[in-house]
């Protein structure tokens, strides 16, 4: 615990030592800058950062720092983003934050803080109705970034899903990955894996995807949307993004808490219709949410004691969306 603390505190120290040069290259001014860490996640033995800078000269900054990514994997991200910012110039209602500054040597990078709330946050304080709203302007903002780019047609190859599901089944069968309910969670696998199968050479569209389209990283403020954390980035079919929203969406509201208006169904319809895609970008849906759902469900920690309020709300979501695609 305190060799985590210590590394914690040195990497949010190397961060703000980082605001000085990145200010400088984005040309504002450096005193009078307050430097606040929002979070410093530990994941897959990689550490990153996150900071907010409000000061002179600006409306309010993000800055982010992740020492243990490679040098080529920073150069991909920041393409990518500028790759974004491009697809969405000029496009009333969606957008992306504008990148600044980024250095390279220190593995960070400086962009402008855009307004409102994530789409998580959002769908709290509203109610059925409202986040069916906002799932269309999810949808609306998944739909421009899956037609901004590169488009192929073809047929749909499940090799992905099958081998993702494969690298779960090895680890929970070696005990390296403990889970909840593991009878049903091997049950899920199965019909996972049947629902990949039965969708091998089905028709489908394969895009320039966000790769983490969970509710956290779109933001909204009136009518405007902004996706965030683009660095997943990568071309393959729709469903990625459009699954992970819906599996997101359906595990932590959905017909809870006597209100019965956002519905898988009428989630689906929402999400689709802001989408505005060909059906081939949704032809393919079943399977992603099945592999999404199994995602989420490793993530839920096995002991009570571990799990947060979070935790158990998404767990109870979790075990209602198994049961309704277990049936």
């Amino acid at each position: 615990m305190k060799t985590d603390e210590t590394r914690r505190r040195q990497v949010e120290a190397d961060a703000r030592a980082a605001w000085p040069h990145l200010g400088r290259a984005a040309g504002l001014p450096e005193g009078g800058q307050r430097l606040d860490v929002i979070r410093t996640r530990s994941q897959r033995a990689a550490t990153r950062t996150v900071l907010t800078v409000t000061g002179p000269g600006h409306g309010g900054l993000v800055l982010k720092h992740a020492p243990d990514e490679s040098a080529a994997r920073f150069d991909s991200q920041m393409a990518v983003h500028q790759r974004a910012e491009a697809a969405f110039e000029g496009v009333e209602g969606l957008g992306v934050p504008r990148l600044l500054a980024a250095d390279r040597a220190r593995r960070a990078w400086l962009m402008e803080r855009v307004p409102g709330l994530t789409v998580q946050d959002a769908m709290q304080l509203a109610d059925g109705a409202g986040r069916l709203a906002l799932l269309e302007q999810a949808g609306r903002w998944l739909g421009h970034l899956h037609r901004s780019g590169e488009i192929q047609f073809g047929r749909h190859k499940p090799g992905p899903l099958l081998k993702q599901v494969t690298l779960w089944e090895a680890a929970l069968a070696d005990g390296t990955m403990p889970v909840l309910d593991q009878t049903r969670f091997r049950a899920l696998m199965a019909h996972t894996r049947a629902l990949a199968e039965a969708s091998r050479g089905v028709k489908v569209t394969r895009t320039v995807v966000h790769g983490d389209a969970n509710l956290r990283n779109l933001i909204v403020e009136g009518g405007q949307v902004w996706g965030i954390d683009m660095g997943a980035a990568r071309l393959r079919p729709p469903p990625v993004d459009l699954a992970r929203l819906l599996v997101w969406h359906e595990t932590f509201f959905g017909p809870v808490d006597g209100d019965p208006v956002d519905t898988p169904e009428a989630a689906r319809a929402a999400l689709l219709a802001g989408h505005g895609g060909r059906w081939r970008d949704s032809s393919a849906l079943a399977p992603y949410l099945a592999v999404e759902l199994l995602r989420l469900w490793r993530s839920v920690p096995v002991s009570f004691m571990a799990r947060g309020m979070l935790h158990h709300r998404r767990w109870a979501g979790v075990q209602r969306m198994a049961a309704r695609l277990l049936g």
